[in-house]
């Protein structure tokens, strides 16, 4: 039979803390929580302003493009669509880039992969 002095022994457990270190930042702004833990969407990207939306002009842009397209064509090729597709390659910083690579200085319909990847229906249809 085990005596009260047996079974009383003192055991003690050392717990360790693997919640992320935080900063003076961290805890002056309110951003750690209360529960330490997993912090879903923690590093998903904010969503837009609606002004900063990729394909939407602020409404003063898109009123010009309604125009003649003399008015805001600059590379002379361009054509009269609707007025969210009525853009000058010559506005577009990634199109004109590639121009100058190859050294293209008017516009986008000269450069020499143009016709290869713009206007051949086979690879218009692998997309």
């Amino acid at each position: 039979m085990a005596t009260e002095s047996d079974t009383s022994s003192e055991q003690s457990f050392e717990v360790e803390d693997f919640s992320p270190p935080s900063s003076p930042e961290d805890r002056e702004e309110g951003l750690l929580g209360e529960a330490s833990g997993p912090e879903p969407y923690l590093f998903e990207p904010l969503a837009r302003e609606l002004s900063e939306a990729p394909g939407v002009e602020p409404a003063g842009v898109s009123r010009h493009r309604m125009g003649p397209v003399s008015e805001w064509c600059t590379c002379g090729h361009c054509t009269s669509l609707s007025a969210r597709e009525n853009v000058c390659c010559r506005e577009t910083p990634k199109v004109m880039l590639r121009c100058q690579q190859v050294g293209v200085t008017s516009c986008i319909t000269e450069h020499p992969g143009f016709e290869a990847v713009a206007l051949n229906p086979y690879v218009l249809q692998a997309v």
